[in-house]
């Protein structure tokens, strides 16, 4: 099972997009596509996230709510005071992860982050389209970002969701911080400021690949690819890298934690290797300690010395 969810993450900004995977060789062959109109779930967020909380793990909160019968074919709305709470590169990576519910897509409405970013990129004045009024929604989810922890996904599945504290002490040999949900300008810079001061983990690979070559050139600029190379990790050029096991490829009983998309079973390398996945903090964190924990973990490590 693979497809890519590059097109729905980029409706941070209100507007709504249709990937398409293996089934793009029908159109090839023929011109024509079947589609249907997907009905809408909206989820609506409330409350400002607890540091260390961002938008992966809003992301997965959301697949605690919503199975892959719930949001097949449809598409997830987010809305509410929450979403102010959001950076805008961070959206994408919300929106991004949906598909792997299941979801023919999701979006964000644009509101005044999306717009001053827009505005950053050139785009003025860009329409801001919203819900009518009255509109029919099959389903309806509320989430209060105040009380979410860091969260993670266990394989063999993306929507397999555990707690960050409950998986805490798992050992792990990679991790991973890239692919199109993450490897963003922001994440390099949440994960270059956690790891000031500390070294990935003796017997961790930590792999960093930046999502786009201005992505990379920017964080060339600002030091932080050379800070993490210092601090023991392999910087790449923007690729999909080890996403589809197109590089740094998994041995049998090996564990990575990393910032992808899935988590299948053989998707890294070998079938018996395991993926977790989790956000830019929590990868970088486990590769700190060499086991998964979250960005609040190595705040106490420095009072106590554990690290």
């Amino acid at each position: 099972r693979h497809h890519d969810p590059d097109l729905s993450g980029r409706h941070q900004a209100g507007a709504v997009g249709v990937p398409f995977g293996f089934e793009t060789a029908l159109l090839m062959a023929t011109g024509k596509i079947w589609v249907m109109v997907p009905e809408t779930i909206r989820v609506t967020l409330t409350g400002k996230p607890r540091p260390g909380v961002g938008a992966r793990d809003i992301a997965l909160a959301t697949m605690q709510h919503l199975n892959e019968t719930d949001a097949s074919y449809r598409l997830l709305e987010f809305t509410g005071d929450g979403i102010s709470q959001i950076p805008f590169w961070d959206r994408m990576t919300l929106c991004g992860l949906c598909i792997d519910i299941g979801a023919k897509s999701a979006v964000v409405p644009a509101d005044d982050v999306a717009c001053e970013a827009l505005a950053e990129l050139g785009v003025a004045n860009p329409e801001r389209e919203a819900s009518d009024p009255d509109a029919h929604f099959v389903q309806e989810v509320a989430i209060d970002l105040s009380t979410l922890e860091p969260l993670v996904s266990v394989p063999p599945s993306p929507t397999h969701v555990r707690r960050v504290s409950d998986m805490r002490g798992t050992a792990i040999h990679h991790a991973y911080l890239g692919s199109c949900a993450s490897g963003t300008l922001e994440d390099l810079r949440a994960a270059d400021a956690l790891l000031a001061g500390h070294k990935v983990k003796e017997g961790v690979k930590l792999l960093v690949i930046p999502s786009t070559r201005k992505t990379y050139q920017r964080a060339m600029e600002e030091g932080i690819l050379a800070r993490f190379t210092d601090a023991g990790a392999t910087v790449l050029a923007p690729t999909c890298g080890p996403c589809f096991g197109g590089l740094a490829q998994l041995c049998a009983g090996e564990r990575r934690i990393s910032t992808s998309t899935r988590n299948d079973p053989g998707r890294m390398g070998s079938t018996e290797a395991e993926i977790f996945l989790g956000s830019a903090l929590t990868v970088t964190a486990s590769a700190i300690t060499g086991h998964i924990c979250g960005a609040g973990d190595i705040g106490k490590a420095r009072h106590d010395g554990s690290v």
